[in-house]
């Protein structure tokens, strides 16, 4: 029982910090300040996750899930929080975005293969993305 409330606490740890980036990045008003952001937002959650959302957007395919099978707090709400802030970021900047939107993309994709429930909105998003 122990173990079960430490894991749930730590995937609201994480989905947490995830919304707390999404929100801090989403209000920069300029490049400059966007950087700045995503520097500190880089460092969050290589201290959460044991790596930076940089390193996260270059992993192939079986690393990422293999990252994912290691870290259950990531479970699929957060997976897909973590899918939307590398569309955000890709978005935003100007430097290799494909990186970020790719992944995304990869991991909307990954959780569709693996969930038995259809989504309206996941199926939006990875049509999206594809579009890319």
């Amino acid at each position: 029982m122990e173990q079960k409330d430490y894991i749930l606490r730590e995937i609201e740890k994480i989905g947490q910090m995830l919304l707390g980036i999404m929100g801090r990045l989403r209000k920069k008003k300029n490049r400059k300040e966007y950087h700045a952001g995503l520097t500190l937002a880089n460092q969050e959650f290589a201290e959460e996750a044991g790596l930076s959302l940089d390193m996260l957007a270059r992993m192939d395919p079986a690393s990422l899930d293999a990252f994912f099978d290691n870290h259950p707090e990531l479970n699929v709400p957060n997976q897909e929080l973590l899918a939307e802030l590398l569309t955000d970021i890709g978005e935003e900047i100007s430097d290799e975005p494909e990186y970020y939107l790719m992944q995304a993309l990869y991991i909307l994709e990954r959780i569709d293969r693996k969930e038995k429930t259809f989504s309206m909105e996941r199926a939006a998003k990875i049509e999206y993305l594809r579009g890319k």
